[in-house]
């Protein structure tokens, strides 16, 4: 268990084509600024070492000016997800 959250990481979930986008208020799209903001859950397709992991991640939408990202929760997300297959396979 990492960070208090019990999940099978080689269960957890499409190719994402946009970047990663680091962004001082989450609220606010980081192409426009503007705060419409949708999201959506995707599946992203991960390699750890032999191993292909597919993990559920928000997808963040702009409303204003269509605008696709994934943020810092996508990315916490896929390394928790490493770490739980780390963890479930290195303790066996």
């Amino acid at each position: 268990m990492v960070g208090g959250t019990s999940f099978k990481p080689w269960t957890v979930t499409g190719s994402n084509p946009s970047a990663c986008i680091m962004n001082d208020n989450d609220d606010d799209c980081p192409n426009c600024g503007k705060s419409q903001i949708e999201t959506r859950t995707e599946t992203q397709t991960v390699q750890y070492k032999c191993t292909i992991l597919n993990i559920d991640i928000p997808v963040r939408k702009c409303l204003d000016c269509n605008f696709e990202y994934t943020d810092h929760e996508a990315e916490d997300l896929i390394d928790t997800a490493i770490r739980e297959w780390r963890f479930y396979h290195e303790n066996k």
